[in-house]
């Protein structure tokens, strides 16, 4: 059935993509370490530059 290919995970771009949104987390979590997570007005989503 053709429709279970496109159900499939696309592995190569989730490995692609994975240093990006790991380096992002890791940011935010030392971010919360430093100045805390009760006012969530920081979290404002912004666009990041392609690089």
């Amino acid at each position: 059935m053709l429709l279970r290919n496109v159900m499939e995970p696309d592995l190569k771009t989730a490995e692609l993509n994975y240093p990006k949104v790991l380096s992002a987390i890791l940011a935010y979590t030392n971010f919360c370490d430093e100045h805390g997570d009760e006012n969530l007005e920081h979290t404002a989503v912004h666009p990041r530059k392609s690089n």
